[in-house]
């Protein structure tokens, strides 16, 4: 097997020669164990296969389906998409393995984004209220509630069925009875929405008409409410936290009786490119509009936050040397 292996290597070095794309070739076979098995082949099983793409000259899609329906693979892929609890330091969380931003990234490194826990620890007290729009799997929901206490209050917003399920679980685990959760999207108005989600990962985000992907393919629809009427009798709202895939504009339209009364901070990632594409907005402008009422501070992955107020230029600059595609933020009614 060893031989074989290094002879297929050292045919994916060589640029390859034209050949008819739909015909499996041995490297193939080696791809499939690797990309769809995760792990190397075995000498039985490598035999097999390369017996029959030299001799039977199966196609790709017939090698293909044949490991996509082969035990190994349906036993790997129900293993990880089974949920599995996480004990953290404050809470339990049930994530899926396969949910591979948030879900694999809580169960490898027992946290998630540390550097917003950590802000939301110094701002949480017991008694306060806490918003969490775009709960996801609810990561910080159950921190907040552990935080706020019984006598505080978490109210979170997420319209995929498959979180809220998994966020369901977790709150009877850790028997909280302090978090009201609502399976809906957060906008402007009241309104049925295409949504891109759903899948093995756990994020997802609205998605207008125009986009390619609303006129390719069939997506689900879910519900949106505002913060304005859905939450109209809270008595106190403290905190509110947006991470909405570039959805912020949208439902910062309507909250705006929220910012009036109850001055809540905000926490919220800022994704420029995003709120282009998904709420066809201007991003500085944006960002302009939160800063006519709020200061706005920079939370650096290193756990820092920015000393002084940031301006919106300065806030479009730090996202842009960032690397990735939104910067986080934290802001402060003035």
């Amino acid at each position: 097997m060893a031989n074989l292996l290094s002879a297929i290597r050292r045919r994916l070095s060589i640029h390859p020669q034209p050949r008819d794309f739909q015909r499996a070739t041995e490297e193939d076979v080696y791809y499939c164990y690797r990309l769809l098995l995760n792990r190397e082949p075995d000498q039985d099983g490598l035999a097999y296969y390369t017996n029959l793409v030299q001799t039977h000259h199966v196609s790709l899609p017939t090698l293909v389906d044949g490991f996509l329906n082969s035990y190994e693979f349906k036993n790997l892929v129900a293993e990880r998409n089974r949920p599995q609890l996480v004990e953290l330091d404050d809470f339990s969380i049930y994530v899926r393995l396969n949910d591979h931003f948030v879900g694999a990234t809580i169960a490898r490194e027992k946290a998630y984004e540390p550097y917003v826990t950590e802000e939301f620890r110094r701002i949480l007290r017991p008694g306060m209220t806490f918003v969490d729009v775009g709960a996801n799997i609810g990561y910080f929901t159950l921190l907040a509630a552990r935080l706020v206490g019984e006598n505080g209050h978490v109210y979170a917003f997420e319209p995929t069925p498959a979180n809220c399920q998994s966020l369901y679980q977790s709150l009877a685990e850790n028997g909280f009875g302090n978090v009201t959760l609502f399976q809906n999207a957060v906008a402007e108005k009241a309104q049925t929405l295409i949504f891109s989600g759903g899948g093995a990962d756990s994020n997802g985000r609205i998605i207008n008409e125009s986009e390619p992907l609303a006129q390719e393919f069939v997506l689900p629809r879910v519900e949106a409410v505002t913060l304005d009427e859905t939450l109209a009798n809270v008595a106190q709202i403290d905190l509110i936290k947006m991470d909405i895939e570039g959805a912020e504009p949208r439902a910062w339209a309507g909250m705006q009786q929220i910012i009036a009364q109850h001055r809540p901070i905000l926490a919220m990632e800022f994704a420029p490119d995003l709120i282009r594409t998904t709420s066809g907005a201007d991003p500085a402008a944006f960002m302009d509009a939160i800063q006519q009422t709020y200061d706005v501070y920079i939370l650096e992955r290193t756990g820092q936050k920015s000393a002084a107020p940031q301006n919106t230029a300065a806030i479009m600059a730090a996202q842009a040397a960032s690397g990735i595609g939104h910067v986080d933020v934290v802001a402060y009614a003035r």
